[in-house]
């Protein structure tokens, strides 16, 4: 029997579709589904099988990352789930960050919510130019989310305020030496029942070179 394609030291025993059919041993398979590897949602073992390897390190992980959240009301954790769903919907459509790169594309939406706030029409660019699309269109989605379907119901402190603690949040994933996984990675395993229902995210006329609610881009 060939040895496990991921730790390479014992024998496979099941059949990885992540990997083409190649055998991975029980506890790799329990400790890294759905974390560093990226199993097709028909994997028999995806869903609680074989607990007792499940449950220790990831579990632990899943506890931290929602307990990131526990300070908010209720209507803004209901926005945290929109957040998420955009955050994700967002590296489909423009292609995949790192989590550093994340946290410029939050500091910089909530700069510009924050000065538009104040009265003062700025779309603030991130550090990396070549993040600003991502910028531009979650920021959009926020100003026209009264006109969204997809988008629920905040009020402008309720948005700054999931924006801001969405923010710590990554950071304090990256500064997290028993993370694994990107954040979004850990996200999506965690909220997977939610986002699998959430509404798909649609603007019209989607895809904006630039933010057409009369935002400023600096040149």
């Amino acid at each position: 029997m060939a040895t496990c394609w991921s730790c390479g030291r014992v024998k496979g025993r099941r059949v990885c579709p992540a990997r083409g059919g190649d055998l991975i041993c029980s506890k790799c398979c329990g400790t890294k589904r759905g974390v560093s590897i990226q199993c097709p949602s028909d994997c028999t073992y995806l869903h609680g099988a074989d607990p007792k390897w499940h449950s220790d390190a990831t579990q632990k992980q899943d506890a931290r990352f929602i307990s990131r959240f526990l300070g908010l009301s209720e209507q803004q954790i209901v926005f945290v789930l929109f957040a998420h769903n955009a955050l994700l919907s967002a590296r489909t459509r423009y292609g995949a960050v790192t989590d550093e790169e994340l946290t410029e594309i939050l500091a910089a939406v909530n700069k510009t919510l924050s000065t538009r706030m104040k009265g003062i029409v700025y779309n603030h660019p991130s550090s990396s130019p070549h993040l600003d699309r991502q910028v531009e269109w979650l920021v959009r989605l926020v100003i026209e989310r009264k006109s969204l379907d997809s988008v629920p119901d905040a009020s402008d402190s309720d948005v700054a305020r999931v924006l801001t603690t969405l923010e710590k949040a990554v950071r304090e994933h990256i500064a997290d030496a028993r993370a694994k996984g990107s954040y979004l990675d850990v996200a999506q395993k965690v909220l997977r029942s939610s986002l699998d229902n959430a509404p798909p995210i649609e603007i019209p006329g989607d895809e904006p070179k630039s933010t057409s609610t009369d935002l400023i881009v600096p040149p």
